[in-house]
């Protein structure tokens, strides 16, 4: 995708119970996030990702921020070599280095520009990195919204495993690997069988010519409508009601 796009959400889940003060409502606020993968050559990140940065910690200070999901793009144009690779520094580190954001939580799956590098060292920097979060290529996540019983599962998939990257701006023409991907599959379908949150949603990377652009799909039955608000769109979900708005 182009570098100079990044996509940012700031979604919120709310259950807010009568009686409650406004300290103890229950809210899960997390940021989606997607192409802020930098440059590879000095300074090795761009303008529009430390504005994104400084968005981030101006929210974490305001709002409050649990966790990021970050689906994919990392690091433009060609992923990392290894593990020790400085772009982890150069690209992530020190571009989201306010205190606000230092022991946030990270939960990463990877795009189409991470696949042509090393995806096993994006993985294996989680065990040196405490915020950065990419236990394999696909997996679950489970949260609970504070102050109630609202359970949110949250998958993160990688659609370049199940359908195939893009190259020269052509289609993806299917998965390199066609048991890997029927074991994704098979996995997704297993997920969505058996889980018993209140909310449920998909961390994805879709695919087009050349082209990645990233989503977060909530798998609720209620209605989804949009609000007026600034620049950043909150998706907010109640037991009751679904909507995307700004904040």
């Amino acid at each position: 995708m182009d570098r100079l796009m990044c996509i940012v959400l700031i979604l919120s889940f709310h259950n807010l119970w009568k009686g409650l003060d406004a300290v103890e409502q229950g809210v899960l606020n997390f940021v989606v996030l997607a192409d802020w993968g930098g440059l590879p050559f000095p300074p090795y990140y761009t303008a529009q990702e430390k504005a994104i940065a400084a968005e981030m910690d101006r929210l974490a200070q305001s709002e409050g921020v649990d966790f990021v999901l970050s689906l994919g793009d990392h690091f433009y144009f060609s992923g990392v070599k290894d593990v020790e690779d400085p772009r982890f520094k150069n690209t992530f580190e020190g571009v989201f280095s306010q205190p606000s954001l230092l022991d946030i939580q990270w939960y990463l799956t990877a795009g189409n520009h991470d696949h042509i590098g090393n995806i096993s060292a994006q993985m294996a920097y989680s065990n040196i990195s405490h915020r950065w979060n990419y236990p394999a290529l696909y997996y679950d996540l489970q949260f609970t919204v504070p102050h109630t019983n609202v359970s949110v599962s949250i998958l993160m998939i990688d659609t370049v495993v199940l359908c195939g990257n893009t190259n020269d701006q052509v289609q993806p023409v299917g998965p390199e690997d066609s048991t890997a991907a029927a074991n994704q599959w098979n996995w997704i379908s297993a997920k969505l069988a058996s889980s018993s949150s209140s909310e449920r949603m998909m961390g994805a990377r879709m695919l087009s010519a050349g082209v990645g652009w990233s989503v977060i799909i909530p798998l609720v039955t209620s209605a989804v409508s949009l609000r007026p608000g600034s620049s950043f769109p909150v998706l907010s979900i109640t037991q009751q009601e679904a909507w995307l708005s700004s904040k």
